[in-house]
């Protein structure tokens, strides 16, 4: 993907990996705390998604069952 920029929302030009990745990893780091607290406050275990974040690809993901993330066995659903 990267030798086609077009297809990638990565910023290539980037020194090291970290400055490509690292708003990645804050944000699932927030995404984390965000359902602790709702745990703790309500009780209720809601598992982080990660999923593309423009409206057709949430739209899409949202709803997906949760035994689509972990398929060992055949290639995952975005490989598909």
């Amino acid at each position: 993907m990267l030798e086609n920029p077009e297809k990638s929302w990565l910023d290539s030009d980037q020194p090291t990996l970290v400055d490509v990745f690292g708003k990645y990893f804050e944000s699932f780091e927030g995404a984390c705390g965000s359902e602790k607290s709702f745990f703790d406050t309500f009780n209720i275990y809601k598992p982080v998604r990660v999923v593309i974040s423009d409206l057709a690809g949430f739209a899409r993901d949202k709803d997906k069952p949760l035994a689509d993330y972990d398929p060992f066995e055949v290639k995952p659903f975005w490989l598909q």
